[in-house]
């Protein structure tokens, strides 16, 4: 019999999950990766306001509850759509390593206890190997863009000056990965 090679990549998890399904994952990252940026603008206009302007203070104070409300409940969609997400992924990763583990032919003397140990086990590694941090990874994406885009429409020049210093933070964990490197594996050696 020949065995199919499943590759579990991006382009497997794209083709799994459904297209609305992806969509709202995306659209919700990015609606709930404004906090950041809300609370900054709170604070920049809390000395523009003028308190005994009742109206204009009601307005402010509306608009950035309406601001907080959608930024949460998109945070807490967009964890609720990171669940169904991953159960989506994992019935379907099962369901391949299930078919794979009981065709296989040099697998006929196994009964059936272990192939779903060995599927289980398999599948919850990757689990929280790849499918938990790849939308960890889109998150933090949409906020890393979310930020910079509002930081970079707000002054222009300070915004770079901002994004430039923030970048030179990573400058040491590049110039010390090597070494690093080296010392994990001196570590683990013992």
């Amino acid at each position: 019999m020949n065995e199919k090679k499943i590759q579990i990549n991006l382009r497997w998890v794209l083709s799994v999950l459904p297209v609305r399904f992806t969509i709202a994952i995306i659209v919700l990252s990015i609606t709930s990766s404004f906090e950041g940026v809300i609370n900054g603008y709170v604070m920049g206009q809390m000395t523009n306001i003028a308190f005994n302007n009742f109206a204009g203070v009601g307005t402010f104070v509306l608009l950035v509850l309406a601001a907080y409300l959608i930024t949460y409940v998109s945070a807490y969609l967009f964890l609720l759509t990171n669940q169904k997400a991953i159960q989506i992924l994992n019935q379907k990763l099962k369901f391949a390593f299930f078919a794979s583990s009981f065709y296989q032919e040099n697998q006929a003397d196994s009964n059936s206890s272990d192939v779903i140990n060995n599927v289980t086990n398999i599948s919850n590694q990757i689990q929280g190997h790849y499918f938990q941090p790849l939308f960890y990874l889109i998150q933090a994406i949409m906020t890393v863009i979310s930020t910079t885009f509002v930081v970079l429409e707000t002054n222009l020049l300070l915004g770079m000056i901002y994004v430039l210093l923030s970048a030179l933070s990573m400058i040491p964990n590049q110039l010390g990965k090597k070494q690093m490197n080296q010392k994990n594996r001196q570590l683990e050696s013992i």
